[in-house]
């Protein structure tokens, strides 16, 4: 058995949360443990960041690829001559990154990136520090410089209420055979 076999059979009953992106799944985030005051959580990704622009954390964490791997964008913020030449604007220089498993990813709050590509069945173990008193923030970049929005971060304890695969797979699939016996079109449910 490969371990992303394993691993997706070992997370069935752990409590999971589907990142979506654009009303499409994105990411499985299991919630692994506490150790130290930190959240060990599991991450299956589904697809990129697709058109989401770069962001960053709230919080600090090491990422751990346990197998598949993924292309990153990374933006770093410059200073730029503005047009009018007596003064400057941020801009943001980008790079690409390919981590491939086994590798190590330390994401930092400064750390700005979006996921460009994924290979099948990357899954990763992120140890997640505190959180640093902000949400996430999305950049994006224009002939005036960088502008960044703010979204509220999830709550520090989304375990507590969250489902397991094996809940969200079972109340999805009684939704599909309900959507079936009410349509005679076919019905392909998400995965996620």
């Amino acid at each position: 058995m490969s371990l992303s076999s394993w691993l997706y059979k070992a997370v069935a009953n752990r409590p999971m949360r589907v990142i979506e992106v654009g009303g499409k799944p994105y990411l499985e985030r299991y919630f692994i443990a506490t150790w130290l005051g930190r959240q060990i959580w599991l991450h299956r990704f589904v697809s990129e960041d697709a058109e989401r622009t770069v962001h960053n954390h709230p919080w600090t964490a090491l990422s751990v690829i346990l197998t598949g791997g993924y292309s990153e964008e990374v933006a770093r913020r410059a200073l730029a001559p503005s047009n009018d030449k007596r003064h400057y604007r941020f801009v943001l220089n980008y790079s690409y990154h390919d981590l491939i498993a086994p590798s190590i990813n330390l994401i930092t709050a400064k750390h700005m990136h979006r996921i460009v590509s994924v290979m099948p069945n990357t899954w990763t173990l992120m140890l997640v520090g505190k959180r640093h008193g902000r949400g996430w923030s999305f950049f994006t970049a224009d002939s005036h410089g960088v502008c960044e929005a703010q979204q509220p971060a999830t709550a520090a304890n989304w375990q507590r209420t969250a489902r397991t695969r094996r809940e969200v797979y079972a109340s999805r699939a009684v939704h599909e055979g309900i959507q079936r016996e009410a349509s005679s079109c076919a019905y392909e449910l998400d995965e996620a």
